[in-house]
């Protein structure tokens, strides 16, 4: 096979994949979508507390908060334990409902709780218990196809986004796409098709209004007039 047309196929699907990036709701959702499996699970390799510097600060509207929560972690597809991406996440933990924190197992630096092993991505979970109170913003998406990171994986896009809660900055996040995503899979139908269906059919959890469809209601029968 010619190489070109390897690389073309390549730079293709690499236009489509920072397509669907950039105009995602989740990147977990689109990710799943993309892999035609399930939502990636989440692996968290790191967690310790970090001071933030004037940049982070004026970003997450710091106030009375000078340390956040530094997480470093990766998501791998659900079939096979593939790696997708890798996460770092600055997370101000005390604006983060304490559900959210207990399903992602993710410490009150005042008052630690009880954490565990968690396979839930944040976003997932502020999605499920906050529903559209939470959203990504300031997201911007970039090629690092050049780029590995310190273990050696080769990458392909990165994203960063500021997550918010009631249009408060709850967290900084950055995802680095790798090159896997892009030359092991392709997308299952048209990217613009899936963007535009992210508010309908696309989402997997169903709203009430779709659950029943609306019937129009029967004429009743008309009555005969009697003669008399």
């Amino acid at each position: 096979m010619r190489t070109d047309l390897i690389d073309q196929n390549f730079d293709g699907r690499l236009a489509q994949l920072h397509e669907l990036v950039e105009g995602a709701h989740s990147l977990s959702v689109a990710l799943a979508w993309w892999t035609g499996g399930e939502s990636p699970t989440m692996h968290v390799l790191g967690s310790r507390r970090h001071v933030l510097t004037g940049r982070e600060y004026i970003d997450l509207r710091g106030h009375s908060h000078t340390t956040g929560l530094l997480r470093t972690g990766m998501l791998s597809s659900s079939r096979g334990g593939r790696t997708l991406a890798l996460t770092k996440a600055l997370i101000i933990p005390d604006r983060i409902p304490r559900p959210v924190r207990v399903e992602c197992g993710i410490p009150h630096p005042d008052n630690p709780e009880v954490t565990h092993s968690t396979r839930v991505p944040l976003g997932v979970a502020l999605a499920e218990f906050c529903g559209s109170r939470f959203r990504r913003a300031d997201q911007t998406v970039r090629s690092i196809v050049f780029h590995e990171d310190e273990s050696g994986e080769r990458l392909s896009l990165q994203c960063t986004a500021t997550l918010l809660l009631d249009d408060e900055p709850v967290g900084l996040v950055t995802e680095r796409l790798t090159r896997l995503v892009v030359e092991e899979f392709s997308p299952p139908g048209e990217v613009a098709g899936y963007l535009r269906g992210q508010d309908g059919t696309a989402d997997a959890r169903q709203r009430w209004w779709s659950v029943r469809p609306l019937r129009r209601p029967r004429p009743a029968p008309a009555r005969r007039r009697s003669v008399g």
